[in-house]
């Protein structure tokens, strides 16, 4: 049977938004849950689970990547004239990958 991680997730989401949200309006610290480029995580998170738990996709693979090159292009780390030329030389990286295991996999079941 496969387990389902979606409700720890979402758990663990809810206490670090209730902790953070606490934390705030009493003054006992102060952390910024919204950064330039916070909405990535909703690509990210999901994919790192997904490759963590499920067995590997490239298309979960292709979902943290592009969401990694955006997180690091709102923070300001990747040129906005680069953005499309990062992305594609890393679909062509993941593409290699993806053939070479594919094939790896296809020879052991031989």
């Amino acid at each position: 049977m496969k387990k389902s991680y979606s409700g720890i997730i979402w758990g663990i989401s809810f206490l670090v938004i209730g902790i953070n949200m606490f934390g705030n309006y009493t003054g006992l610290f102060s952390f910024d849950l919204f950064f330039n480029g916070w909405w990535t995580l909703f690509l990210i998170l999901p994919a790192i689970a997904s490759l963590i738990f499920d067995k590997y996709k490239m298309s979960n693979a292709f979902i943290f990547t592009l969401g990694v090159i955006l997180l690091l292009n709102c923070q300001g780390f990747i040129a906005e004239n680069m953005f499309f030329k990062i992305l594609l030389s890393c679909m062509v990286i993941l593409f290699g990958i993806n053939f070479i295991f594919t094939n790896i996999s296809r020879n052991k079941k031989s």
